[in-house]
């Protein structure tokens, strides 16, 4: 099992929906000034329109924008993104847990223990598909993590940073068997009913 690379520096900030930023772009005063991302997470900019960022860090964003801005708007664009508040540390859980939503990060999380504050899993999850979605220097990195193996000390329970975003994955098969559980228990009651109906005659 692979372990994700931890996050450097000011890559554990990401911006997130109503998110108050301020831009500064060398040279561009038209460009430069304080903008707010919308319920999705996304900038709106003169000239270049949109610009998802939504779990991108400040240096993510800068990015983006010098991409677009570079050849057709300015020659060789030099852009900040400042958050005006201080990005809160949380941790985002998901899936198949018991109460989804973000933890206060804290630097001596692991999965186990996230989980663990998500109240556990719920009883459709799939405890061998837990997947930690982390973004280091814009880059993208996806784990999938065992339960069993985890708790078994089959395998090192895995540091979780803030901003990390947990997933538990839905079992299908759980699903169907319970399906199946209920159904026969259905079955079997109807038919205790019309045996005890059967006997009054």
């Amino acid at each position: 099992m692979t372990a994700l690379p931890a996050p450097r520096g000011s890559s554990i900030l990401r911006l997130g929906p109503q998110e108050t930023v301020k831009i500064t772009v060398a040279d561009a005063e038209g460009l430069t000034g304080t903008y707010l991302t919308d319920v999705d997470g996304k900038l709106e900019l003169p000239l270049i329109g949109t610009v998802d960022a939504l779990g991108n860090t400040p240096s993510d964003v800068a990015r983006k924008i010098e991409d677009r801005l570079r050849g057709q708007f300015i020659l060789d664009p030099r852009v900040q993104v400042i958050p005006e508040r201080e990005i809160a540390a949380t941790i985002s859980i998901g899936g198949e847990v018991s109460r989804s939503g973000t933890l206060p990060a804290a630097s001596s999380y692991t999965l186990l223990r996230a989980l663990n504050n998500a109240g556990g899993f719920s009883r459709y999850a799939k405890r061998d598909e837990i997947l930690v979605m982390r973004v280091v220097e814009g880059q993208e990195y996806i784990g999938v993590y065992s339960y069993k193996e985890i708790s078994r000390g089959n395998a090192p329970d895995p540091a979780i940073f803030p901003g990390d975003i947990v997933m538990v994955g839905d079992s299908p098969a759980r699903r169907q068997f319970e399906d199946i559980l209920n159904y026969v228990g259905a079955i079997s009651a109807t038919l205790i009913l019309v045996n005890r109906v059967d006997r009054s005659f």
